[in-house]
């Protein structure tokens, strides 16, 4: 509240009479409350408190509406959550109701449904995401229908999962591509929101028990890659063992942070002199597609856009194939195999890059995830939570304004607090991390291969009977079934061994891992409090010698004195 308050005095100061502010303090249920939700639609929010017991929460105001200027409504700003910029909202709603005529964000209607559709269970409206309320402080947001042309007035069009179309809609997308248009475009190849969503996922049946027709194929996307002179590969996801979050060690390494890593970076995860990411500090990808430049020979590669890296992994990492992410029953349903295991790409990945100019004069972001525009990451950027402040809100409009041509409030929206870390903590850190994920990795090929070896073995008893021309068939098959029998037993009790085996030695590695941070830890704990004193200690007795050495001196002069 204090904050805000300081910062409405400033704005009203540097104003010059421009800006006036009028402060309101309001409690629940009276006519300054009823007034502000009729007004403005900002209500209280329930706040833990103090007061109350535990568990107490208090009905809190702390919203701000900004009303004339040339724009025919107020800017408001329902509630200034604790992990919001206040600087930047004040600035934002202040330019948003001075501004008379908004920039136009078209937003396609595709199946990963940003904007709520009816729910038929509760019978109510569904939400639309964060993303379009964040917009729509700032621009004006309209639908743009499938397979029709994109409306002259939109400035930046958004683009989520566009394999969710056909081929006939998608058609109308690369013609607004070509044309040169500004495009937001996001194709996860595993969306953890919706993973029926997924690139390589085909078309679901509207009711699976039911049968019926085949439904429509997906998109094919080469069209549009081709027009963008980039592409998603949604037959893979981003693998990565780097996580600069301890409280967060058990996420999978699908989960990737970009971010600056302890020692330097080889590799930069943003490209600094690049108006969309310059200044960001930390970003989350979940199960992300790698972003590839399209390759084209002779005269096409000419008109080829450029293409400019914004996010990406440091050297090192992997690639997960899709094929082995989901482990799936009979009925096509299925969760995450936890068998899955990398393939080592050696340099850096991209997970969202700029393409423009070229012959079509193209100007698009094309973005290998979905999730990092999902509801949590709006949550965890309002809440504030510690340790947990991720850009990726930040980048994601960011993109749209450098888009839209517009880049006032880049710079303010990319403020916020800097943390600095025990690097060399950090680094070993990692280092132990990298280790662990290597002895997981080596002990699971292992345990592949022993397998192979054992079913191998099973295979070769049965063919040896099979291939006895001294039995007749009744006996052979019999004797075929008893060897299986026999042989899959002994195949079933290895297993059971050497998965055993490949646990502990999983296990025996993280625990290694562990000790080796623990004393790390604890070998900084105690340099913490064995060094600081040290210093003064020094001077100390520095002084003390000093002194005992100038009483010395003033003794010896005094019997001298005294002899004379």
């Amino acid at each position: 509240r204090e904050s805000l308050l300081g910062l409405l005095r400033e704005f009203e100061s540097i104003g010059r009479g421009r800006v006036q502010t009028r402060v309101i303090p309001t409690e629940a249920n009276t006519d300054a409350a009823r007034e502000a939700e009729r007004a403005y639609g900002i209500k209280a929010r329930n706040v833990p408190s103090d007061e109350g017991g535990i568990g107490a929460t208090m009905p809190v105001f702390l919203g701000v509406a900004v009303a004339g200027g040339a724009g025919p409504d107020a800017a408001v700003v329902p509630f200034l959550s604790r992990g919001l910029n206040a600087e930047y909202e004040l600035a934002r709603a202040i330019r948003s109701a001075g501004v008379s005529a908004r920039k136009r964000i078209g937003v396609l209607e595709t199946q990963a449904g940003l904007f709520g559709s009816f729910d038929f269970q509760s019978m109510s409206p569904g939400r639309d995401w964060p993303i379009l309320s964040e917009l729509r402080k700032q621009y004006t947001v309209e639908r743009v229908a499938l397979g029709v042309d994109v409306p002259a007035e939109v400035d930046v069009l958004l683009v989520a999962q566009p394999s969710t179309l056909n081929n006939e809609q998608l058609q109308k997308v690369v013609s607004y591509v070509k044309a040169g248009r500004a495009a937001v475009i996001l194709e996860d190849p595993f969306p953890l929101v919706n993973p029926q969503l997924a690139t390589n996922e085909p078309r679901q049946r509207a009711n699976p028990m039911m049968g019926g027709p085949a439904p429509e194929p997906k998109a094919d996307l080469a069209p549009l890659y081709e027009a963008l002179g980039a592409r998603v590969n949604g037959g893979a996801v981003v693998w990565d063992t780097f996580n600069p979050h301890p409280q967060l060690a058990e996420t999978q390494p699908e989960f990737i942070w970009v971010a600056r890593r302890p020692g330097g970076d080889v590799t930069p995860p943003f490209a600094e002199d690049n108006p969309i990411t310059s200044g960001l500090q930390e970003c989350v990808l979940l199960f992300t597609g790698p972003v590839e430049r399209v390759e084209r020979s002779g005269e096409a590669a000419a008109g080829m856009p450029e293409f400019i890296p914004l996010l990406r992994t440091a050297p090192g990492g992997g690639q997960v194939p899709y094929a082995s992410i989901m482990s799936r029953n009979m009925f096509g349903m299925g969760q995450l195999n936890p068998q899955r295991r990398p393939v080592r790409v050696t340099q850096s990945q991209v997970l969202a890059a700029q393409v423009r100019g070229g012959a079509d004069k193209v100007n698009a972001v094309l973005i290998g995830d979905l999730d990092m525009i999902s509801e949590t990451f709006f949550t965890i950027r309002e809440q504030g939570f510690a340790g947990l402040e991720f850009d990726n809100v930040t980048f994601i409009l960011n993109a749209v304004d450098a888009l839209a041509g517009d880049s006032s409030l880049l710079d303010l929206r990319k403020k916020r607090r800097q943390f600095r870390t025990l690097e060399v903590l950090e680094k070993r850190r990692q280092a132990e991390l990298q280790a662990t994920r290597e002895a997981e990795l080596a002990a699971q090929a292992e345990a592949e291969s022993r397998l192979e070896e054992a079913q191998a073995r099973l295979n070769a008893k049965v063919k040896e009977v099979e291939e006895r021309k001294d039995l007749d068939d009744t006996t052979r098959r019999i004797l075929v079934e008893s060897t299986r029998a026999a042989e899959q037993r002994r195949l079933t009790v290895q297993q059971a061994s050497i998965e055993d085996q490949q646990r502990q030695r999983i296990e025996d590695a993280r625990l290694e891992t562990k000790r080796q941070i623990d004393t790390i830890q604890m070998t900084i704990r105690t340099a913490a409090v064995a060094l600081p004193p040290v210093p003064a200690l020094a001077v100390g007795i520095i002084v003390f010698a000093r002194r005992r050495a100038m009483d010395a001196a003033g003794r010896s002069g005094g019997r001298s004195e005294a002899s004379r």
